[in-house]
């Protein structure tokens, strides 16, 4: 039983570092939109399914930071749970003009 879960976290690691270039991808792709949104990206045409990749990618680069406490890991996942607060607050204001209007 216990060689499975010695296979199983295994696994799951080599999973999560395939995972880390799309995941570094993602960070990279919301950096570059996040500080261009005024000009070249505005918030009003960005898919709902943005956030949820954003998330997706800010769960991988916190399960890599943790795994190898690479600095590097660390700033990405701060950046995009800064740019996620910035989703937050403006899911909050369309609900707030819905629920009150």
């Amino acid at each position: 039983m216990l060689s499975q879960n010695n296979q199983d976290a295994a696994e799951r690691q080599q999973i999560l570092q395939y995972m880390e270039e799309t995941s570094i991808r993602a960070t990279a792709f919301a950096e570059a939109s996040y500080r261009d949104r005024d000009e070249n990206y505005p918030f009003d045409t960005l898919s709902p399914y943005l956030p949820y990749s954003l998330c997706q990618a800010a769960i991988i680069q916190y399960r890599l930071w943790i795994q190898n406490s690479s600095p590097i890991h660390k700033r990405n996942l701060d950046s995009l749970k800064s740019i996620l607060r910035e989703f937050t607050k403006r899911w909050m204001v369309a609900c707030e003009s819905i629920c009150t209007g």
